[in-house]
């Protein structure tokens, strides 16, 4: 059956007011900065009223509003709509403020066209693993040598030996003709820092724990099922002030996925505490070619902001609704809306053809944590699986 009108969070607005609540009556309204990069197209609505374009200033957008209100925003690189990340945040003046700061990614290609497939080759001293752009070769026995595939470019090159040191070279230059890396953790490496994890909350469910760099790419320094709580990191002698390091902590139940992420910019410490949200269980989802709705009974908090995202390869439609929203108008569930004027057709994915899911998340401001607890999708046989929705490590609150 086709869910009530009132649980999408567009389509609901006109339905959760009074018909002759506008912006333009005597209800005050509020003037709403709007802190954001410069996307390909920005509409917003207030209160159940017709969709109105933003006003460009110095500070960046502003709108005026009521309370609650929904804007939109699509990035797509020019407004080609090859590729493409469309974000709604339906938020209100009384419960999240007069200054947000909403987001949307600029895709980039998954390829270089100009690229040609090479193969980088060069000598380790120690036994161990060299990691370049995503793709490992390891060796028991030293010295040996390793050949890893990657195309022509700009890379990483991470090398960590049995005894656990590391040497970490940033945005070195390969191509057909580039003479092999000779690789010596003894002379130029080390020791990576490792720090006991305190992770709570996650009960009888599988725990994963990855931790990253990210400088030209990223990098993965250690991979653990949860069965070694230990929190490796860089030696401080191989990172650079402009580095980023980043945890990411997967924990996999029955029907659920909770997750958390941090990152820490140069020389500055990763926490090593983290406190997962509850399992946002209750979740189901009516989806069609042309829309898809996600419905709950519980969220996992009432103070986390929850998000329908519809994932099609690289292209995004996500709608993100803040707690005082979601409680102002009594939501149990959302449903992007495509209806803007001059909302471009090659902005629309077909959920059928995607992954769709729901996501609770919440941020510790103090430790700059960001938690998830996500129920599981609907995907089509042809979606990308779970491990595609690595793009919710980066995103944030629109109130920060």
């Amino acid at each position: 059956m086709r869910w009530q009108a009132a649980i999408g969070v567009l389509a609901c607005a006109a339905a959760c007011h009074a018909a002759d609540s506008t912006p333009g009556d005597d209800a005050p309204t509020h003037t709403i900065v709007v802190g954001t990069l410069v996307p390909d197209y920005i509409a917003y609505r207030s209160d159940g009223g017709p969709w109105q374009a933003a006003v460009r200033g110095q500070a960046g957008y502003t709108i005026t509003v009521a309370d609650d209100y929904v804007l939109l925003l699509v990035c797509d690189n020019g407004g080609s709509g090859t590729a493409f990340d469309a974000e709604e945040f339906a938020l209100t003046f009384h419960g999240d403020g007069a200054t947000i700061f909403p987001f949307c990614t600029q895709p980039t290609p998954s390829t270089i066209p100009s690229d040609a497939p090479i193969a980088v080759t060069g000598t380790m001293a120690q036994p161990g693993t060299v990691r370049i752009a995503g793709k490992t070769a390891s060796s028991a026995t030293a010295p040996w040598t390793y050949a890893i595939p990657t195309v022509a470019g700009r890379h990483d090159v991470l090398a960590v030996d049995t005894a656990g040191a590391a040497v970490f070279d940033k945005g070195l230059y390969f191509d057909a003709d580039s003479p092999g890396l000779a690789i010596d953790t003894a002379a130029t490496g080390a020791p990576l820092m490792t720090e006991a994890l305190a992770i709570s909350g996650v009960g009888s469910d599988e725990l994963r724990v990855a931790t990253d760099v990210v400088s030209t790419g990223d990098t993965v320094i250690s991979d653990s099922d949860g069965s070694d709580l230990t929190l490796v990191t860089m030696p401080a002698s191989e990172i650079a002030p402009g580095d980023l390091t980043y945890i990411a902590i997967r924990a996999t139940g029955a029907g659920t996925e909770r997750q958390a992420f941090a990152d820490a910019l140069g020389s500055d410490a990763l926490p090593a505490s983290y406190d997962l949200l509850p399992p946002f269980a209750a979740t189901a989802f009516e989806v069609s070619a042309t829309a898809a709705t996600g419905s709950w009974t519980a969220p996992p908090t009432a103070t986390a902001d929850i998000e329908l995202e519809i994932l099609a390869g690289g292209d995004v439609q996500a709608i993100t609704a803040s707690p005082s929203y979601l409680a102002t108008n009594d939501l149990m569930a959302l449903e992007f809306d495509d209806t803007a004027p001059g909302y471009l057709p090659a902005w629309r994915l077909d959920p059928l053809a995607a992954t769709v899911d729901l996501a609770a998340f919440s941020d510790d401001e103090t430790d700059h944590i960001t938690y998830f607890s996500i129920g599981y999708p609907y995907a089509a046989a042809t979606a990308a699986g779970p491990d595609a929705r690595s793009s919710r490590r980066h995103r944030r609150s629109p109130r920060r």
